[in-house]
């Protein structure tokens, strides 16, 4: 190789590595979990989910309430949670939780672990398998954290 052709090899390889380290190519995206392994045991029951959770709700903090009838809910603040429509559902297929929105009919499959403190569900940890909803997507893995049960 003649060294004018090192020399573009070389600029276009550092081009290639600036870009990618600079864009975020291969970056996880926004909002938590998309694979890693995750802490606790895996969930497999309505019953584990059911209570209130501090959360994320449309990049926000919020609540989440699970229900023992599968329905879900959500809000800004723990009184608006007493108001708020039953506007999602979630089930669990072996190991896989599903959550879907009702009227738009988008579903989510996550892998869900849930860890303990003192022996109490204390904190929630989801991994997504696929979404339909993207802004759920990112809300739903960033995990969340047990207020009530």
């Amino acid at each position: 190789m003649k060294k004018k052709e090192i020399f573009r090899t070389g600029f276009l390889m550092g081009f290639i590595l600036v870009f990618i380290l600079t864009t975020g190519v291969f970056a996880q995206p926004p909002g938590g979990n998309t694979g890693a392994q995750l802490p606790g045991k895996v969930v497999s029951k309505i019953d584990d989910l059911v209570g209130i959770w501090e959360a994320t709700w449309r990049g926000k903090a919020g609540y989440r309430q699970f229900y023992a009838d599968g329905a879900h809910t959500h809000a800004y603040t723990i009184e608006e949670l007493k108001f708020a429509p039953k506007v999602t559902k979630f089930w669990f297929e072996g190991e896989v939780f599903y959550i879907e929105q009702i009227k738009k009919h988008t579903i989510g499959k996550y892998e869900v672990r849930i860890q303990e403190k003192s022996g109490k569900a204390a904190k929630l940890f989801f991994t997504l398998i696929s979404e339909d909803n993207s802004n759920r997507g990112g809300d739903i893995t960033a995990g969340m954290t047990r207020v009530e049960p």
